[in-house]
């Protein structure tokens, strides 16, 4: 069997369920709220989440060109037809993994096979849960998160155990990492789900800490004593990292967001070395950041950039008008 025998069916699928689940995460935050274009474009595009106070529920992932004006506006037709399916449910009490099941259904057996996937039954996450010894100060890590069935499981229990914790509180220990872009971004959701009534009523952001990676392959770490540098290939171009970037999760990920932002707008408008410490530092204020610190990001803007650039190409010769017309078509 090949690995994709349609290809173009299975990114629709995953588009599909992307944007659905940026459609429930808003439904969850805003509920009951009529969604006008503006606000449409916002949910598709990510940014109106951070508005709403959630850090890093948005990637530009592989799944982001339905956000760009002339998709967009070509796709509103489809999106409104997905607002008035959720618009039928209740997203602010939710006990399972809805997403997951969506998936299974979508996606045949035979292409999960292929792509290793298996999702845990919730019931059997529950019980692996419920064995383990966590606290409000335990730290919880899924390295392969999938759709977020344990991390969703975890978040229960703690919520039962310890109900005084915020919704803050619990973001801060839920550690997810998937290697697949759609796994991540139903996470990030199932959380939002899980978190659910606490979201509302919270006080400060809430920073959702799952994260794209391949957690089989890791860095290389110095071998000198006392250093704390680590050498990493991305983009096939090897980069030295210092650890103190990472002391802070909230500055990378505010960083990291920053750079998505520049790498947007860099498409019209080319950015000095000098011009990127200074927005920055900006942007940043309320950190102190360190001369290796601003190179280390600088480095991993312009490979993001490039990143950005080849995979746009992509889209644009090999996808984005077929599956724009696949997607009004199975939708409208």
């Amino acid at each position: 069997m090949a690995l994709f025998e349609a290809l173009e069916e299975v990114f629709l699928v995953h588009s599909y369920l992307s944007i659905f689940s940026k459609i429930i995460g808003y439904c969850v935050l805003e509920p009951d709220k009529f969604i006008d274009d503006r606000t449409l474009h916002g949910i598709i595009r990510g940014d109106i989440f951070t508005q709403l106070n959630i850090s890093n529920f948005i990637d530009n992932d592989f799944y982001h060109w339905a956000a760009s004006q002339d998709n967009f506006e070509a796709l509103v037709p489809a999106f409104r037809k997905i607002i008035q399916q959720t618009d039928q449910y209740d997203f602010g009490n939710i006990r399972e993994d809805i997403l997951k099941g969506m998936y299974q259904e979508l996606i045949d057996l035979d292409t999960r096979h292929v792509l290793g996937e298996y999702y845990t039954p919730d019931w059997l996450c529950e019980k692996i849960v419920s064995e383990l010894n966590i606290g409000p100060d335990s730290m919880i890590l899924d390295p392969a998160c999938g759709s977020g069935s344990f991390l969703r499981a975890a978040i229960d229990r703690l919520k039962t155990e310890y109900p005084e914790m915020t919704a803050d509180d619990i973001a801060q220990k839920i550690v997810g990492i998937d290697i697949h872009p759609l796994s991540v971004q139903i996470s990030k959701n199932t959380i939002l789900l899980a978190l659910g009534e606490k979201l509302r009523s919270a006080r400060r952001p809430v920073t959702l800490r799952v994260f794209l990676a391949n957690t089989l392959f890791v860095p290389e770490g110095s071998i000198e004593l006392f250093e704390n540098v680590f050498k990493l290939m991305i983009d096939k171009q090897i980069y030295h990292i210092d650890m103190q970037i990472f002391e802070n999760p909230t500055l990378f990920d505010e960083a990291i967001d920053v750079c998505s932002r520049l790498v947007e707008i860099s498409e019209t408008r080319k950015f000095s070395r000098i011009d990127f410490t200074s927005i920055f530092r900006k942007f940043l204020k309320a950190y102190e950041l360190s001369e290796e610190i601003v190179k280390i990001l600088y480095d991993l803007q312009r490979t993001q950039r490039s990143q950005r650039t080849r995979q746009r190409q992509y889209m644009e010769i090999h996808f984005a008008e077929s599956v724009q017309t696949l997607f009004s078509e199975k939708l409208l």
